[in-house]
């Protein structure tokens, strides 16, 4: 989620530090080129990574056999 957030802090940076250079170059607000771009992030990032940027551990449980059997020594 940080790497996430990371991400999107440093584009928006470069977006609004190279304003003029962007517009000049491309024709365009800046400010479209914001929502295009994360945008276009976001869908690489599923299309890509479906799991996330930094995927989550699994978590490991007991199994229901083991479960059942603590239940009964408790019992």
């Amino acid at each position: 989620m940080l790497v996430g957030v990371l991400l999107y802090a440093v584009a928006r940076t470069a977006i609004i530090i190279y304003k003029g250079a962007i517009s000049a170059v491309l024709g365009i607000v800046p400010q479209w080129l914001e929502y295009i771009l994360i945008g276009l992030i976001i869908v690489l990032v599923v299309l890509f990574r479906p799991k996330g940027i930094l995927p989550e551990k699994p978590v490991l449980t007991l199994s229901k056999d083991k479960i059942k059997k603590i239940f009964e020594e408790t019992e």
